[in-house]
């Protein structure tokens, strides 16, 4: 990621890099601090997160980021990105099939 936020500094104009910052930083946060959270029952995750943790992990957003994420985890050909449209864009996205969601609610999953 430096490397690439290295190279737009030199080349590219101070508005450009500012706009380019935010999706280079997002990225890699949102796997370092948002990806354990998907992985807990949802009751584990709000007790364990801050409270700006938690407003997020209730938003619509990381709802669907989280159904997006289980069939990740169960189909492991799929959608490998917390990034919207991501895989969508690359070809690997997946919906999740209504057995799914079922599974999703029965485990305690956010969704």
């Amino acid at each position: 990621m430096l490397p690439f936020f290295a190279l737009y500094a030199l080349f590219l104009p101070a508005a450009v890099v500012v706009g380019a910052l935010l999706p280079l930083v997002i990225y890699p946060l949102s796997s370092l601090v948002l990806h354990p959270y998907m992985h807990m029952p949802r009751a584990e995750a709000m007790a364990r997160a801050s409270r700006p943790m938690r407003w997020l992990l209730g938003t619509s957003y990381v709802r669907f980021i989280s159904r997006h994420h289980y069939v990740h985890q169960r189909y492991m050909h799929c959608n490998y990105n917390l990034l919207w449209l991501g895989d969508l864009l690359v070809g690997r996205h997946r919906r999740p099939s209504d057995e799914d969601l079922a599974e999703m609610r029965g485990q305690g999953m956010i969704c």
